[in-house]
C-alpha cells in the first residue's frame, strides 16, 4: 500500500511541479519552438530540396533511451507511464527541432523568431511546406534574427 502511495505521489509531484507549469507558460514566446528559416536568396526548388532532406533527417531524431521503465503491475505504474510519455514527446520535439536547426544551418539558412499565431498559420496547414517556401523566398523578416 505504501509503495502504491509513494509511486502515485511521485508521479503527481512531477505532473504538478511548478517547473512544468512555468515551462508551459514560457512556451508562448519560446524562440526554440516558434521560428522560421529564411532562404537568403536561394531559389524555391533548392529550398524545397533542402527542406525535404532536413525534414527526413530530423524525423529520425528519436528520444534518448530511458534507463528504467515502470511495470504496469507496479503501484503507480500508469501515472508514471503517463508522466514518462509526456516527457518523451517534449524531448522528441526538442531533438527534432534541434536536428532541423543544425541541418538548415549547415545549408546556410538564417533563422528568425516568429509570433506563435503566425507560426501556427504556417505549420498547421495542409500545405505547410509550400507556405514555408513562400516565407523563405519572400522579403527579409522584420522579426529578431536568431543564432543558427
Amino acid at each position: 500500500m505504501i509503495r502504491k502511495f509513494c509511486a502515485a505521489a511521485v508521479a503527481a509531484a512531477v505532473l504538478c511541479s511548478p517547473t512544468v507549469a512555468s515551462a508551459k507558460d514560457k512556451d508562448d514566446d519560446d524562440t526554440t519552438k516558434f521560428f522560421m528559416f529564411y532562404g537568403d536568396g536561394q531559389p524555391a526548388d533548392v529550398i524545397r530540396n533542402d527542406l525535404n532532406y532536413c525534414m527526413a533527417l530530423a524525423g529520425r531524431a528519436g528520444p534518448a533511451p530511458r534507463g528504467t521503465r515502470y511495470a504496469v503491475a507496479m503501484g503507480g505504474g500508469l501515472l508514471a507511464g503517463i508522466a514518462d510519455a509526456i516527457a518523451m514527446s517534449v524531448e522528441q520535439r526538442r531533438r527534432r527541432d534541434s536536428s532541423m536547426r543544425n541541418c538548415m544551418a549547415l545549408h546556410g539558412y538564417s533563422r528568425y523568431a516568429l509570433p506563435e499565431a503566425q507560426w501556427n498559420t504556417v505549420m498547421r496547414s495542409d500545405n505547410a511546406v509550400d507556405r514555408m517556401i513562400a516565407f523563405m523566398t519572400g522579403p527579409v523578416p522584420t522579426t529578431e534574427k536568431l543564432p543558427r
